[in-house]
């Protein structure tokens, strides 16, 4: 794709050390499949401050690790020795803050470097190539991880007057040794080729280009595999990578990497090749679960934000946010291979029989999870419905957990059964073009299927639903990322209950732990305190009476909040519930006779956190004789009173013209 058409823009120009140089790279993710996939934002130095921080921003809430910039030579010495670095500079901060590692693009020539020509031309002056080199990677040394020598050079958009294998290996002999010296510890990636191109790569290895380099990339979109076939072609994409694995080993004994440094799909409107959003979706995560299976070291998709904005041209369109950063679903695609796969250490063989009526079409991948877990992800890959049925080849697995691919979402799996060996089988499950997640816990370990409500503020009680608990609680323990909950209203083999504790708002991974294990995370999501009551004014009542604007004063009141009055096993609901703000509430209140007593005011808010004012409202006993208007008319001067002490401003008259 078009990752070196340049807008050459003028940037401050930045002399003398970098001020990022010398700190140490961001933290590996967590998992060693997370840590492997990422995306394309070529671009992203030449965008303004305020979209670089959106863009990388919503790069870390999708749980992206990588990302793949360009650092063009006629974009950062567009004259001979003067160097402009803000927008790379920034590029790399806002990367490192979000803890997302870069793989850099070296590439493209200044015309003063080569020869007066076009900047896809290679350079003619080496020894400037070796010192832009040498420059960039200085500069970025502990902090750009791997660097990528130029890109898609085997087509002539990339490189003129023309393609040459010999040319570009003498190119990157040069960029090499520049790179290791400036940087020891980063990783040289050869320029990913656009398709595969295995003529192109051989000539490059005869040319002893693996000499050279840690890794090797190429691009394999769809339609580069299979001209007019726009699915994932698994089998095909397996077949490559065996391919290219045994090719290097024909030139090499080294260990050398393989890296998609590209792929995608466009959601422009011409199709084919443009898909819908959810097909995107799809496909992406598909193809990530395929190659995570292959174990490729590196797989970033194109790209993360279309910059540009044009549906109706296939070369458009390929990021999983829109051009106004809206998320298509195939972030949501992309976030939940991140949580689910992404927690994967390795990749398992023979763990479960499959049968269904057209098997040679059955894509099924499975991975092992660190807390002893067995994870699943089964399509078609003829996009086809079909009918599936697993038996596990292990007794040692509890029934499974069955995830959304496009939400996460968890819940148990129908047609489960446990035959007499003790093994699982899943019989009559549906299957066809969008990927099944199953996860199976080991018995011993306990899981959790879901979350009620998925959020809460601090003391909201939470609500956990699964298996493997445990009959008591005893040791057992449910932790809210770092910090464990401290106050349990209850414990059983399948649900938990527990208080929110003491954390700053936010998503964090839920997890229970017993003594057999710590199950899955589930993302829960801690939001604002609960509200808090003040006062409400009036704060007496009498029975058989009616009051028809009842005011609270507090903080937090939320959307929905409800309003009732508690005491002595009797609750009274307030009716008209108005919340005018996050500070005050109005309402009204009818009170029966047999009511009279001390009552709790208590406000709940919709995500169920509560405020109480405790003793705060009393229903006195009628008075023999007295009717209901003489006590209304009581309650009517007590509004008055507090109204004019300000506690609950009335509705004012309209002042009668003059």
């Amino acid at each position: 794709m078009s990752v070196c058409l340049l807008a050459f823009a003028t940037l401050g120009v930045l002399p003398g050390a970098n001020p990022l140089r010398g700190e140490a790279a961001a933290a590996d993710q967590p998992s060693p499949i997370a840590a492997r996939f990422g995306v394309n934002q070529p671009h992203i130095k030449l965008s303004d401050p305020a979209t670089m921080e959106r863009v990388f921003s919503e790069m870390a809430a999708a749980g992206i690790g990588w990302a793949r910039i360009d650092f063009a030579w006629p974009d950062l010495e567009p004259t001979r020795g003067k160097w402009e670095f803000a927008g790379a500079d920034l590029a790399v901060a806002n990367a490192r803050s979000h803890g997302i590692k870069l793989l850099g693009i070296l590439g493209c020539a200044p015309t003063w470097a080569s020869g007066g020509f076009w900047f896809t031309f290679p350079p003619t002056d080496m020894a400037a190539w070796r010192n832009y080199v040498s420059t960039v990677c200085s500069r970025y040394r502990g902090v750009v991880p791997a660097w990528e020598i130029w890109n898609e050079e085997n087509i002539h958009q990339f490189w003129l007057p023309w393609p040459d294998a010999n040319v570009y290996v003498a190119l990157a002999a040069q960029a090499a040794p520049a790179i290791r010296a400036a940087d020891p510890a980063a990783k040289v990636v050869m320029g990913g080729v656009a398709g595969l191109d295995p003529n192109y790569l051989d000539a490059c290895f005869k040319a002893g280009v693996l000499e050279h380099v840690d890794a090797v990339a190429y691009h394999p979109y769809a339609e580069t595999m299979s001209w007019g076939n726009y699915t994932p072609q698994e089998p095909g994409a397996r077949y490559i990578v065996s391919w290219l694995r045994n090719q290097i080993k024909q030139y090499t004994a080294k260990p050398v990497e393989i890296w998609i440094t590209e792929l995608g799909w466009s959601t422009s409107t011409p199709s084919p090749p443009g898909v819908d959003q959810a097909t995107q979706g799809i496909y992406m995560m598909r193809t990530f679960i395929n190659y995570a299976d292959l174990g490729i070291d590196r797989v970033i998709s194109y790209n993360f934000w279309d910059e540009m904005n044009n549906p109706q041209d296939i070369g458009y369109n390929y990021g999983v946010l829109s051009n106004d950063f809206s998320r298509k679903q195939s972030f949501n695609y992309f976030k939940v291979f991140q949580e689910t796969f992404g927690r994967a250490v390795n990749a398992r063989t023979g763990a479960a029989a499959f049968s269904c009526s057209s098997p040679g079409s059955l894509e099924a991948h499975s991975f092992d999870l660190p807390d002893g877990s067995l994870l699943m992800g089964v399509w078609k890959a003829d996009d086809l419905d079909d009918r599936l049925t697993i038996t596990l080849n292990s007794a040692s697995y509890s029934e499974p957990v069955l995830l959304d691919a496009a939400t996460g979402q968890r819940q148990a799996a129908a047609g489960v059964s446990r035959g007499p060996d003790g093994k699982v089988t899943i019989a009559g499950l549906g299957v066809g073009k969008r990927p099944v997640i199953l996860e199976f816990a080991p018995v011993s370990v306990p899981r959790v299927i879901s979350v009620a409500p998925p959020s809460g503020a601090v003391g909201a009680e939470a609500t956990i639903s699964g298996a493997g608990f445990g009959a008591s609680r005893a040791a057992s323990t449910v932790s809210f990322g770092a910090t464990l909950a401290t106050e349990y209203t209850a414990w059983s083999a399948d649900q938990v209950k527990c208080r929110v504790p003491a954390l700053q708002p936010g998503a964090v991974q839920l997890a229970v732990t017993t003594g057999g294990g710590t199950s899955n995370p589930t993302r829960f999501t801690v939001t604002t305190p609960g509200p808090t009551v003040g006062s409400i004014a009036p704060k007496a009542a009498v029975e058989g009476t009616t009051l028809n604007e009842v005011c609270l004063l507090g903080t937090g009141f939320g959307p929905g909040a409800t309003v009732t009055l508690a005491g002595s096993g009797s609750t009274i609901a307030a009716t008209s519930v108005n919340v005018a703000s996050s500070t005050r509430i109005t309402c009204s209140f009818s009170f029966q006779v047999g009511q009279a007593r001390s009552y709790d005011v208590v406000v709940r808010n919709a995500d169920g956190c509560q405020g109480t004012l405790p003793g705060g409202f009393t229903v006195s006993a009628a008075q023999c004789g007295a009717g209901g208007a003489p006590a209304v008319l009581v309650l009517g001067l007590a509004m008055g009173l507090v109204t004019m002490a300000g506690l609950c401003p009335a509705r004012r008259k309209p002042r009668r013209p003059a």
